[in-house]
């Protein structure tokens, strides 16, 4: 389980002059952070979000889309232009736009997107003609999503093994009442990556001495209400 903490700081005007505005966001741990802009739309519920596979006019990030992080808590910094002829050549004082920020990590299936953020950035006409920006940290509407159950089969081997470590497999015949009267079962699963925390069921089938091949564990005489009878 991959715990990502990931935070708005804020979107402010450049007062360096090397951009128009610059936002940040404070990040736990990641490999690596990739930055897309989208337009905006007006929701269900008459709020602003984000408009997915759209991009927007007018704006644009200065340098990478995507860039590498350290790995360990840091602060993510993007600065982003404006044209302004283009924002506002519709008489448009107040444009919306939506930054999505996703933060990866690396694995053995690659590169994974484990966290993102959504923040809506205002941005206004000063009385000068210069603009001042503002941003809005957009939170998920969890009565949005539902909850989702999903099963998987996974095969696992069982087999006799000693009940000494390393629990070598084994075919040693169990007696009563003496010192091999434990029976050592060992489960393991067949892929490497999966681990077993726990077994819901058990059963144990003895054929009775002297059974056939093709014997069938019905009416075992051995076995009565779970119990193996010697």
């Amino acid at each position: 389980i991959v715990q990502v903490e990931f935070e708005y700081d804020t979107c402010k005007d450049d007062v360096s002059g090397q951009s128009d505005f610059t936002c940040s966001w404070d990040v736990n741990k990641g490999s690596s952070y990739e930055v897309r802009l989208e337009d905006t739309v007006i929701d269900r519920d008459g709020n602003v979000n984000c408009a997915p596979n759209t991009t927007p006019e007018g704006v644009t990030i200065i340098g990478s889309e995507k860039s590498a992080l350290s790995g360990g808590p840091q602060k993510i910094e993007v600065a982003f232009e404006c044209d302004e002829n283009i924002i506002f050549q519709d008489g448009d004082t107040n444009p919306k736009y939506c930054i999505r920020t996703d933060i990866f990590i690396n694995d053995k299936f690659g590169e994974t997107s484990v966290a993102y953020h959504k923040t809506i950035v205002d941005v206004n006409v000063r009385l000068d003609g210069s603009i001042a920006v503002s941003g809005i940290s957009l939170e998920e509407d969890e009565n949005f999503f539902e909850d989702v159950m999903f099963m998987k089969q996974y095969e696992v081997n069982a087999y006799q093994c000693a009940i000494e470590f390393p629990h070598v497999q084994s075919d040693y015949v169990v007696y009563p009442n003496n010192g091999r009267n434990k029976l050592g079962i060992c489960i393991e699963t067949t892929m490497t990556d999966n681990m077993i925390v726990g077994i819901d069921e058990f059963s144990l089938d003895m054929p009775p001495v002297g059974s056939s091949p093709g014997y069938s564990p019905n009416n075992n005489p051995r076995i009565k209400d779970d119990v193996i009878v010697w």
